[in-house]
């Protein structure tokens, strides 16, 4: 709402937000067409799902607004930590540690890839406002 509202993006970390893109993609994909990582109660199922999905767009349109829509009011020069030293050592600890609650190995991959990088997916935002004082 804020990044419409003023029509800018500062202060906010697109790779932070590409990241968090990436996250909601690797749990969709392992709780859209499997069970195995959803609660027992089947009851919100669908509605986890949908809080997923709209979070999905939701950080997908923060990093078209970074990207696009405000670019001339994002700062790449304090955005600076590479979101891609986050996103590899997570996949390689996916592909090595992963549950197998769905029996698919690409979907428990993709759970495991999003839990690791969801744990250090703030660090870009961290940086930034170190960086900005």
């Amino acid at each position: 709402y804020k990044v419409e509202s003023l029509g800018s993006v500062k202060g906010v970390s697109s790779k932070m937000m590409e990241c968090y893109v990436a996250v909601l993609l690797g749990r969709l994909f392992a709780i859209v067409p499997f069970e195995g990582y959803l609660p027992f109660d089947k009851s919100g199922d669908w509605f986890y799902q949908l809080c997923e999905a709209v979070a999905f767009l939701l950080c997908g349109f923060i990093v078209y607004c970074c990207r696009l829509r405000h670019a001339k009011t994002y700062d790449p020069t304090s955005d600076t930590l590479n979101h891609l030293w986050l996103m590899l050592p997570a996949l390689v600890a996916s592909l090595i540690f992963h549950p197998s609650l769905n029996d698919f190995l690409p979907s428990d991959i993709s759970w495991a890839f999003a839990l690791y990088l969801e744990s250090v997916t703030v660090l870009p935002q961290l940086f930034m406002f170190m960086k900005e004082g």
